[in-house]
């Protein structure tokens, strides 16, 4: 019974890797590139026809369309350098043609669900063509040169001064003492950095920013303003009167008079003065090359959307409004137990969960007596002379 049995296991095995080289394609050899797959005549009896089923057919041309579009996978590849491999793939598309017929008979392409799928599909494609149409999303070299050379001054940065400010909020209707007492302040803030000198005067204008200014930026980050630059435009932050002051400010480190601006009184100091530069196109390329990519993206978009808008859609309000809408989830479903704070809003308590207590492990030692162990709430006993043993009767 044993050879018998051993030959049987032999002749599954054998059958077992041929139908494995058949579903997966041998590997090929190493050290040879294998040569691109070529679709062998068949005797189906029409030219240009590589199967026929009832009801359909699959040309040459369709295979090799699809042979082509998938040639990127490795997996691909390997699967077809064998006729089984072939074979294998021609029944899975056959396959595929012959539900969907038996779908259609049955009523499946007229399901909602079904041809929600599929208007998503047919939406995807039509994005993906009209990409396709307006323009590759790939930007050439010529074309950012292009753009650089027509848009020169957006590569352009004027020079820069960065302030650090001292703010005194005084309102167009403040009364006459409220502007005396703010004219009064800010002169003493005035007086108190030159008496500081040019040593102490940073670190002093830092402090009086820090506890005087009324600007909440400038309090938490002592002093800090902004930037200002030439030509820029005047707002509510940046008034016009501030932006001529810093434009006579030409040494870091200067402070400037009290300037008066709608808003309030500032005390402003130059700290760093950073120079007007030129980016060259090396410099801008990457920059160029993404802004007109979001730009070709945002015109498919708009083509989309204009598409849509054309389409004369109306909603029925009150139809809308009666839809049965399901609850909305609650807020407690994704937590797994309820915490209570402490006075510190970055430690949480768990609720309903007892400490555990953690009794002493006696310790032992060669030579000296194992320490007892000792209960919370029990003291221990005082050491005194041993007692007597009791003799036996």
């Amino acid at each position: 019974m044993q050879p018998v049995l051993k030959r049987c296991v032999r002749v599954a095995a054998a059958v077992g890797l041929t139908a494995a080289n058949g579903l997966f394609g041998a590997a090929p050899v190493a050290g040879k590139v294998s040569a691109p797959v070529a679709v062998k005549k068949t005797d189906t009896g029409e030219k240009g026809i590589l199967a026929t089923f009832d009801g359909g057919r699959v040309s040459v041309a369709e295979i090799q369309a699809e042979i082509d579009r998938r040639a990127a996978s490795s997996y691909f590849r390997r699967r077809l350098q064998t006729p089984d491999g072939r074979r294998q793939f021609v029944e899975g598309i056959v396959r595929s043609r012959v539900l969907a017929a038996e779908a259609r008979k049955r009523g499946l392409d007229k399901d909602p669900q079904v041809r929600a799928r599929i208007d998503a599909i047919l939406a995807a494609e039509l994005e993906r063509r009209l990409r396709q149409e307006r323009a590759p999303l790939a930007v050439s070299d010529d074309e950012a040169r292009k753009y650089y050379d027509t848009h020169k001054t957006e590569f352009e940065r004027p020079e820069r001064k960065r302030l650090t400010q001292i703010f005194l909020k005084l309102p167009a209707n403040a009364s006459e003492k409220e502007k005396t007492a703010k004219l009064t302040a800010a002169r003493e803030i005035l007086d108190e950095l030159k008496k500081a000198g040019p040593d102490k005067q940073a670190a002093v204008f830092a402090k009086l920013a820090a506890t005087r200014s009324d600007d909440p930026l400038g309090r938490r980050y002592r002093g800090m303003y902004g930037y200002v630059s030439a030509g820029m435009k005047p707002s509510a932050r940046y008034p016009q009167e501030v932006i001529d002051t810093v434009a006579k400010l030409t040494k870091p480190g200067q402070i400037s008079d009290l300037v008066r601006a709608p808003d309030g009184l500032h005390i402003l100091r130059l700290e760093r003065v950073i120079p007007a530069r030129k980016q060259t196109f090396e410099q801008a390329l990457t920059i160029i090359k993404a802004r007109l990519r979001s730009r070709r993206i945002s015109d498919i978009r708009l083509l989309a959307a204009d598409i849509f808008k054309k389409a004369g859609l109306k909603i029925n309000d009150e139809a809308l409004a009666a839809l049965r809408v399901p609850a909305p989830p609650s807020a407690n479903r994704f937590k797994p137990m309820h915490y209570q704070r402490r006075k510190s809003p970055n430690v949480v308590k768990p609720v309903g969960i007892k400490p555990r207590v953690v009794m002493p492990v006696p310790v032992k030692s060669v030579g000296k007596p194992a320490k007892s162990v000792v209960q919370p709430g029990k003291s221990a006993a005082k050491p005194g002379k041993p007692k007597p043993k009791k003799a036996r009767p």
